[in-house]
């Protein structure tokens, strides 16, 4: 099997339609080009299409992703067997080591397609990818329980009973108003914690003209006091990209009330995961962050990054 660089993007979004999750589509690529010296597009053949995988290159180090959460291989169909993602694998390393690039690949948790993923993580590492960190990843499984409360720690359901007694109003975005009034929001809530938000409001904008997004709203009197933006990231999966409360609010317990909405909100329409992402950098957990998602019902998975260097 061997590596091939295509510049054809729409052919290659044609060969390999199972992608796992929206990060890694042609589409969102190409949008988000900018954020790296150079896109490039491998697929691995021998007579036929078998996988693919989207490279943002950043001098000399080839990132899957390069702008977004996790990346990871594309696929012809979920049925490859072992022994493909293996000789793929293989031929990428054949490919690094020819063109002197290290590569750096964060897999998604194992709930958007446990069998591909534990693939490509036994064939990463059995070839010679070092594991270069693992971050804590929160989700809500919403098949595995009726009542939310009784997910809850004792502190979270102290803290929703409170909130409930609040006039909190909870509404999804119906306009761009509401969109940006969620952005705004989330806005001031990074900025008082003094957290970087990655993604500009016209970042937004653009971005869900490709992605399905949904955005909600919680006031109090009138005044928003706190906002999530989420996307729909896979079949079944919806992913919480930004959420928080604006200063001055937190005893009021806005969040807990926010997280109970939103979780009503995605078990009737049949969504099986909301994926809250990871409460770590780079390996190193934020342990204030990683208790609350816990607290509020969250479960824990690895999201695991994988680096490998050439031979010189």
């Amino acid at each position: 099997m061997a590596a091939e660089q295509t510049s054809d993007r729409q052919q290659f979004a044609l060969n390999y339609p199972f992608t796992t999750h929206v990060f890694n589509t042609v589409d969102f690529s190409t949008l988000n080009e900018d954020k790296c010296d150079e896109l490039r597009f491998l697929e691995f053949k021998d007579h036929k299409p078998r996988m693919g995988i989207t490279f943002g290159l950043r001098g000399s180090l080839l990132c899957s992703p390069f702008s977004a959460p996790f990346g990871g291989f594309v696929f012809v169909d979920a049925d490859i067997s072992l022994e493909m993602v293996d000789k793929a694998v293989k031929s990428l390393i054949r490919y690094a080591d020819l063109m002197r690039h290290s590569i750096r690949i964060t897999l998604p948790p194992s709930f958007y397609h446990p069998q591909l993923i534990a693939k490509q993580i036994y064939c990463l590492v059995a070839n010679g990818f070092r594991q270069l960190y693992s971050d804590v990843n929160f989700h809500f499984d919403l098949l595995s329980f009726d009542n939310y409360k009784s997910i809850l720690w004792r502190n979270a359901r102290k803290n929703l009973q409170r909130a409930q007694r609040e006039p909190f109003v909870f509404k999804k975005a119906e306009n761009r108003d509401d969109i940006i009034a969620a952005y705004t929001t989330i806005q001031q809530n990074r900025q008082a914690k003094g957290y970087p938000l990655k993604m500009s409001l016209d970042a937004v904008l653009d971005t869900i003209e490709i992605i399905k997004a949904d955005f909600f709203n919680l006031s109090m009197n009138g005044a928003n006091v706190a906002s999530a933006q989420v996307f729909h990231v896979a079949e079944g999966i919806v992913q919480v990209i930004y959420w928080g409360d604006v200063p001055g609010f937190e005893n009021y317990r806005p969040m807990n009330y926010l997280a109970e909405r939103i979780v009503d909100h995605y078990k009737r329409s049949g969504t099986r995961i909301i994926d809250v992402g990871p409460s770590s950098q780079f390996g190193a957990p934020s342990i204030g962050l990683c208790n609350f998602k816990e607290s509020i019902g969250c479960r824990v998975e690895n999201k695991y990054t994988f680096e490998y260097n050439p031979k010189h």
